[in-house]
């Protein structure tokens, strides 16, 4: 059978792409911290103008983590099982220098599917107020084409608080 590991493949891709380093290449194994010292606040919601339910990207803005998947995804959700009371909200730098035209092109999209009350960028916000928004999501989504770990630091946050991931 085979099992899924991602450090395998980033370490080929590494390996694969950089032959002629000098470097050593060793794959971490994936474990999720959790800090005992958070302290979750239900603030965010109001300081936000949050929706009651949400999916959460917690990612830059970036070609690579592919929000145009996922919002074409809410669409498809949608579409599909009429749960329009659900919203997406996204964290994360807003600006892609090797794609300065990715955020435009990102609203474009969520104007021509009509999401435009559906979806909310926050930006970079305080860490604290990003796992507080992580903690009251339905799940982090995380549409991302590749990663240099298993998901990204999203991920382990998502885990590492007990939020569930797709």
């Amino acid at each position: 059978s085979y099992v899924f590991d991602s450090r395998v493949i980033t370490q080929k891709d590494a390996e694969k792409y950089f032959p002629k380093t000098n470097s050593f290449v060793i794959p971490l194994p994936f474990c999720p911290l959790y800090n005992y010292n958070l302290v979750f606040s239900d603030s965010v919601f109001e300081k936000y103008k949050l929706p009651e339910k949400y999916f959460l990207i917690s990612n830059q803005i970036w070609q690579h983590k592919d929000h145009l998947t996922a919002i074409s995804g809410l669409a498809m959700f949608y579409e599909k099982f009429g749960f329009t009371d659900i919203h997406l909200v996204c964290t994360g730098d807003l600006h892609d220098y090797r794609a300065p035209e990715l955020y435009e092109k990102i609203n474009e999209q969520i104007e021509r599917l009509s999401l435009k009350s559906k979806v909310l960028f926050l930006g970079y916000i305080a860490k604290q107020d990003q796992l507080s928004i992580m903690k009251n999501a339905i799940c982090l989504i995380q549409p991302s084409l590749f990663e240099g770990g298993p998901g990204g630091g999203a991920v382990y946050e998502a885990l590492a608080i007990g939020e569930k991931v797709v």
